[in-house]
């Protein structure tokens, strides 16, 4: 609940539409952004301002949020799963290597990335989505793309060093 109080202005009526698993749900949020979003749009948001990201812009397609000074833009969001992170809180990655196999659009990696990892590798072998930052936010890291699966998709491919 605290999340949502974080998160929403309207906190009381966003926490209530969500246990009730409302279809259609009017989100404000704290920044002024006010949209409309189901159930996993709602936490999910509130996920990434819990985690202290500044969400910037939000759509089906993509959430662009700010985080430790840096832009970051998931594109497919919704076909990941930000809730999961929380799985990853206890482990200290700082300075290590990370390797994220089944890596969804990417938000595990971006995490990791932002606990201070000296090196993340992202793959994911079936989404047919690819992670986005912005170029002038990225120092040193580079996406690659890898020929389609059998479902004619992309196989993104994420590997970033840290600063």
């Amino acid at each position: 609940m605290r999340r949502y109080k974080r998160t929403y202005r309207n906190w009381i009526s966003v926490t209530w539409a969500v246990h009730r698993k409302k279809q259609l749900i009017k989100l404000k949020l704290r920044n002024g952004l006010e949209l409309e979003g189901d159930p996993l749009v709602a936490t999910s948001m509130s996920f990434i301002v819990n985690f202290g990201g500044d969400i910037r812009r939000v759509s089906h397609e993509l959430v662009e949020f700010v985080i430790n000074g840096k832009s970051i833009i998931f594109y497919g969001w919704l076909q990941g799963d930000m809730l999961a992170i929380s799985d990853y809180v206890r482990f200290d990655v700082k300075g290590k290597r990370v390797l994220d196999v089944g890596a969804a659009v990417g938000e595990t990696a971006v995490y990791f990335a932002l606990r201070g990892a000296r090196e993340v590798v992202a793959f994911e072998p079936y989404l047919p989505i690819s992670l986005s930052v912005r170029p002038e936010e990225r120092r040193g890291e580079r996406p690659e793309e890898r020929e389609g699966d059998k479902r004619g998709g992309l196989r993104p491919r994420w590997h970033c060093k840290g600063n």
